[in-house]
């Protein structure tokens, strides 16, 4: 940018130097000073013309020389195709690698849950002497909605194998029974149709169903007028009254696609003894997780004391849902992101080494062309526009690697995607960091060629 000023300044003073010559060879001819200049101006021409002239010159010959650097640097990489695989293969698994392993950490660790307020919700757990984590039956937790005063909302779910009627026979799909606020719970809407209204989890109440997005799309076809049609599983015609948010997914119960209510006129529904539910609630403003815990606790001792057949030993269990979903994987999941950084770190000196030894390889070349002329900053930048290219194929052999990558974490953790706005930010800083290691520092080495010394060496 300095050398661009200077030379615009020095192409100005040119043309106030030639007015003032002319001028002064007008005046001599007999013309008055106002005449003479006017005059010189006039047969000069626009100054302003002239210099946008000059700047569009200066531009083209940058653009000429940076296309004419970057076909030799094709014809380059070209020339030596074994060493171009290998550097390109090595930034191309390290990135791939990286870049999926950041999508999956950013999923399971950084977003937030979708839901409204996800902080505020926690899962809930009988306990026996066994362990910490167990179902609760239905009559208890009818038990524990009425008796709390910690939460807002409380609701129970199970995981469901359905028998789905189709066109082809009869198919089995995974599904999700829910009470009735489990959504409201949550704090999600519906994308299409509505939630399940309150009482439709009980006898009385006609069957009804949600679909979550994928099954919509990959059932259905996506068909706006999905809301009030009727599907028969388990032999039982239910009505569909909405669809889900694309971006809804809940992990305890995954990967339920129908979502109906639960079931409460059957015999296990009837038997506190039964356990087959488990819970999630929202707490209420200002009420802390230990609060809730504690509350919970003296509810179940006080329902062990009532039914002691059925509820003996019988504990409350409360957790945040956050840390319920992610659990011990974290530590894990910190792991692999110190390997990803770690890998892409290799893979990035790795190909700065390959491209270290090839400069090394190039020394007369580099010195024939600083013995005819070449400048330092001419050689630095041919070198660095070659590895800079080199990296770029690297790189977006690499992305394509990572999307294939996160679709199979996919079936690991829902909401793993490669390209979200957070992720696409990280990688990309990560990548302009990864191609300038691996790029500057050949380009440096091959700057600091003497070539009178390289060429006494051969």
């Amino acid at each position: 940018m300095v050398r661009r000023k200077r030379s615009t300044d020095d192409f100005a003073e040119e043309i106030q130097s030639h007015l003032e010559l002319e001028t002064e060879a007008l005046k001599r001819a007999g013309l008055s000073e106002e005449a003479a200049r006017q005059k010189a101006k006039s047969e000069f021409g626009s100054v302003s013309v002239a210099r946008e002239r000059f700047n569009l010159r200066g531009r083209a010959v940058w653009l000429e020389n940076l296309v004419r650097d970057g076909r030799f640097a094709v014809r380059q990489l070209l020339k030596n195709p074994g060493f171009t695989a290998t550097a390109v293969l090595v930034m191309a698994l390290g990135i791939g690698t990286s870049v999926a392993i950041f999508a999956f950490v950013d999923a399971a660790l950084i977003k937030p849950l979708p839901y409204e307020s996800p902080s505020r919700l926690v899962n809930l757990f009988e306990s026996n002497l066994t362990g910490p984590r167990f179902h609760l039956s239905y009559l208890d937790y009818l038990d524990w909605k009425r008796m709390n005063s910690v939460f807002s909302s409380m609701s129970v779910y199970e995981q469901s194998d359905f028998m789905l009627n189709t066109p082809q026979g009869t198919r089995q799909v995974d599904g999700v029974r829910v009470s009735d606020g489990f959504l409201r719970t949550l704090g999600v809407q519906p994308l299409l149709g509505r939630d399940f209204r309150d009482g439709e989890d009980l006898t009385s109440a006609s069957s009804t169903v949600l679909l979550t997005y994928a099954e919509w799309q990959n059932r259905y076809g996506g068909r706006p007028d999905i809301v009030g049609q009727s599907v028969i599983l388990n032999g039982t015609t239910a009505t569909i009254v909405g669809v889900l948010p694309r971006d809804f997914h809940f992990a305890p119960a995954a990967p339920g696609g129908f979502w109906l209510t639960i079931v409460t006129n059957n015999e296990g529904a009837r038997q506190r003894g039964s356990h087959g539910l488990l819970g999630v609630a929202r707490l209420k403003d200002g009420v802390t997780l230990a609060a809730a815990d504690a509350e919970m606790k003296t509810v179940a001792e006080r329902l062990e004391k009532q039914y002691p057949d059925t509820n003996r030993n019988r504990d409350a269990n409360v957790i945040s849902l956050t840390d319920m979903i992610v659990g011990d994987v974290r530590p894990i999941l910190m792991v692999l992101l110190s390997g990803a950084g770690l890998l892409l770190l290799i893979a990035s000196l790795n190909v700065a080494s390959l491209l270290l030894v090839r400069t090394e390889n190039r020394r007369r070349e580099i010195a024939l062309r600083g013995a005819l002329g070449a400048h330092r900053d001419s050689i630095h930048r041919m070198v660095l526009r070659e590895a800079g290219r080199l990296a770029i194929v690297g790189i977006a052999i690499g992305l394509v690697f990572s999307v294939g990558a996160g679709s199979l974490m996919r079936g690991l953790l829902f909401g793993v995607r490669s390209w979200d706005a957070s992720v696409l930010c990280a990688v990309v800083g990560v990548l302009a960091a990864a191609a300038l290691l691996a790029s500057y520092l050949p380009a440096r080495r091959a700057a600091s060629v003497n070539p009178m010394d390289a060429l006494r060496a051969e």
